[in-house]
C-alpha cells in the first residue's frame, strides 16, 4: 500500500524560493536603512537643511563651518514666492539704521532647492594696486569687488586672527541654543518668516569685554562687518541695479 507523498519536489523548489525572496528582501530593507543613513550623516556634514512640512514659505538659512579665516559661507532654502537681496558691509554704521555703508549687494537667487552662498575676503595684488577682492558666491556664481580702501577689511583680519572663535551672529540667531544645535560644526538652522533684515553675520570692531573701557569717540567710529539680506518685492528683482554680475559700487 502506498502513502501519498506529502512533500513534492514543486513544494521543495516553492519552498527556496521563498527563503530566496525573504534574504532578498531582508538584504534590500538593510541596504536602504543603511542608505538612509549615510545620506543624514553626509546631509548633515554638508550642511543640508531639512525643510520640515509647513515651513516652505519660510527663509531658512545656516551659516557652514571649515570655510578659511576670511570666508564665509552658508548654505540657505529660498521660498518659492519669496525673493532677497544680499548685502555685504563694512565700516562705521548708520547711527538710524545701525546698518555699515554697502560693499557689495545682488539678488539672492537658487536654482536648486537649496544654494550655497560665500563671502570671501582677500587681499592681493591686482591692476589697481594690492587691495581687498570681494569674492561673492551665489548659487555658482561669482562677482568680484575691488575695493577702493587699501586697508577696508585689515581691522577685521586682525580681530579674527585673534578671537578666532569669537563669532558674533545677529538676529535671528541670537534666539536659538547654538551649542545644543550644531551639528559637524555648522550652524544651527534659522527659519525666518517676515523680517525687516535678516542679520546673517556681524562683526563689531573691539571685543565685547573691552567696550566698557573705550572712549565715546572710539565707539563711535566703530567699524562693522555684515552680511544680512533684505526681502524684496517680486517685481523688482533686481532692486538699486544689483546683479550677481554687477555689484554695487561705494
Amino acid at each position: 500500500m502506498k502513502f501519498p507523498r506529502s512533500f513534492s519536489l514543486l513544494t521543495l523548489l516553492m519552498l527556496f524560493t521563498i527563503a530566496g525572496i525573504v534574504a532578498a528582501l531582508y538584504r534590500a530593507n538593510h541596504e536602504v536603512a543603511r542608505t538612509r543613513a549615510d545620506f543624514k550623516r553626509y546631509s548633515e556634514e554638508m550642511g543640508f537643511i531639512d525643510v520640515m512640512d509647513g515651513d516652505e514659505s519660510k527663509l531658512h538659512i545656516r551659516r557652514l563651518a571649515g570655510y578659511p579665516l576670511m570666508s564665509f559661507g552658508f548654505r540657505y532654502y529660498l521660498p518659492a514666492k519669496k525673493k532677497f537681496i544680499l548685502h555685504v558691509g563694512s565700516g562705521v554704521a548708520d547711527p538710524e539704521t545701525g546698518l555699515p555703508p554697502v560693499v557689495f549687494s545682488a539678488p539672492l537667487t537658487c536654482s536648486n532647492e537649496q544654494g550655497t552662498l560665500v563671502v570671501n575676503l582677500e587681499k592681493l595684488p591686482t591692476k589697481y594696486g594690492t587691495c581687498w577682492i570681494v569674492d561673492t558666491i551665489i548659487d555658482n556664481q561669482l562677482s568680484r569687488r575691488y575695493c577702493q580702501d587699501p586697508d577696508e577689511f585689515t581691522w577685521l583680519q586682525t580681530y579674527l586672527s585673534v578671537f578666532s572663535n569669537d563669532q558674533l551672529i545677529g538676529r535671528p540667531f541670537q534666539s536659538l541654543d547654538i551649542a545644543a544645535a550644531q551639528i559637524g560644526g555648522h550652524s544651527p538652522v534659522a527659519v525666518i518668516s517676515d523680517e525687516e533684515f535678516v542679520e546673517v553675520f556681524c562683526q563689531k570692531e573691539f571685543h565685547p569685554s573691552a567696550v566698557p573701557v573705550i572712549p565715546k569717540e572710539m565707539l563711535e567710529q566703530r567699524k562693522i562687518f555684515q552680511v544680512w539680506l533684505a526681502p524684496i518685492e517680486e517685481d523688482d528683482p533686481e532692486k538699486d541695479g544689483a546683479s550677481p554680475g554687477n555689484p554695487i559700487e561705494r
